[in-house]
């Protein structure tokens, strides 16, 4: 497991949102995630992009560089007017690559007035989801992640 490079990609919206409850930014996420990778031994790449199209360029051409995947695809605000189609396209396309990948969402998006309808785990059961945490969901992902590469480091 060493050298695990996490790449956790933020889809639409996520940028200038903070937290519903008052919580951190994401670039406020972003300096957690980094320190507890560095905690765990886990390298992040951290990256933001308004642009569907670019979230699905990523996890096609840059997942296979990296040990594991975390993805928050889009903002609560922002879900009702984007189209996640094509990341689940983009994932399908990339399910050869053989590693952990867990959706989060700061929200939980089974309550009644959530506006994320269809988390992106609905087309393939070995990604994993977290969500209603806040930007705890990231970390607790993180810990998941770092327990299932040293696993599978082991068995």
């Amino acid at each position: 497991m060493p050298n695990s490079s996490i790449l956790i990609l933020n889809g639409p919206g996520l940028r200038e949102r903070r937290d519903p409850s008052g919580g951190p930014s994401l670039a406020d996420i972003e300096q957690q995630c980094l320190a507890k990778g560095e905690q765990l031994g886990l390298a992040i790449d951290f990256r933001q992009s308004d642009e569907i199209t670019e979230l699905a360029r990523l996890i096609v051409h840059e997942r296979s560089q990296h040990s594991a995947l975390i993805i928050n695809p889009v903002s609560y605000a922002d879900a009702p007017t984007t189209d996640t189609g094509l990341l689940v396209q983009a994932l399908q396309l990339s399910a050869a690559v053989d590693q952990p990948v867990i959706e989060v969402h700061l929200r939980n998006t089974f309550l009644p007035d959530s506006t994320i309808k269809h988390p992106l785990l609905a087309v393939d059961s070995h990604i994993a989801f977290i969500a209603g945490l806040g930007a705890h969901s990231y970390l607790l992902a993180l810990n998941a992640i770092q327990q299932q590469l040293a696993q599978g480091a082991t068995s």
